[in-house]
């Protein structure tokens, strides 16, 4: 096999990726992270001049379980759409 390498990978290349409400179906086989933790995290980084490229999430048909809303708290926290209606759409969309 290869021998263990290490892959430089700057901050502003690296987008988080989350598990949504399902996560906290799993038994502690994935991570749920809360949208106030995930925003506390970026707005330290933000602050340190090395913020994340962005966010992703999987799954969308699972967006609303248990409350949670990453569409709506993801988009708070990067500030990218104007509005809520903006991001129903953007979900209406993605449900096609």
């Amino acid at each position: 096999g290869l021998p263990n390498q290490r892959v430089p990978l700057p901050l502003s290349k690296l987008v988080w990726g989350f598990a949504n409400g399902w996560a906290l179906d799993t038994e502690d086989k994935a991570l749920y992270v809360s949208p106030k933790a995930i925003e506390s995290a970026y707005v330290a980084l933000s602050n340190a001049g090395i913020p994340p490229r962005g966010f992703m999430f999987w799954v969308l048909g699972e967006e609303g379980k248990h409350d949670i809303q990453y569409t709506k708290e993801l988009n708070n926290i990067l500030e990218i759409r104007s509005s809520q209606n903006d991001v129903s759409k953007l979900k209406e969309t993605k449900e096609l």
